[in-house]
């Protein structure tokens, strides 16, 4: 059982921290608007697409539509594949590579991966705040946000 996702910090961003949550709660939480409704609608599309494929196992949910934005611009998605077999890691370090452009128009998703020795750790690189939004959001230099994490 889960905690429910925690509500936005003063800033508008979620706290720190992975919070565990299901695809409804997500929806619930977020799609409030019809803008945020129609990139919900694509992003389940994108999960049944992924569904189809070798499972990822974790997904990490971040971007403007965790945030209060009003009009996010797409979801950001970074596959964990910390648990996976190394065949499906390797699946889905080609689907990124070679699809990730292609996923973005298609159904507005910003696909990213991390997997153990990858030189970057794009599980904490998503939880910084981009230094011009940090400002208008009246958050400290380092300050972090939270991801939603959802396992399959």
């Amino acid at each position: 059982m889960f905690l429910a996702i925690p509500d936005w910090t003063k800033h508008g961003v979620l706290p720190t921290g992975h919070h565990e949550c299901f695809l409804d709660e997500i929806e619930t939480r977020f799609a409030f608007n019809a803008h945020r409704i129609k990139l919900w609608t694509s992003f389940l599309r994108f999960i049944s697409w992924l569904q189809s494929q070798p499972n990822p196992q974790t997904l990490l949910i971040d971007g403007g539509f965790t945030s209060d934005k009003t009009t996010p611009s797409d979801i950001d998605l970074v596959l964990d594949l910390s648990n996976c077999a190394q065949d499906v890691a390797n699946h889905w370090i080609s689907t990124w590579a070679t699809q990730q452009a292609a996923i973005k128009t298609q159904y507005l998703v910003d696909l990213w991966v991390y997997c153990p020795g990858f030189p970057n750790d794009l599980r904490s690189f998503f939880e910084y705040v981009r230094p011009e939004e940090s400002l208008l959001r009246g958050m400290g230099p380092n300050e972090r946000k939270g991801l939603l994490k959802v396992n399959l």
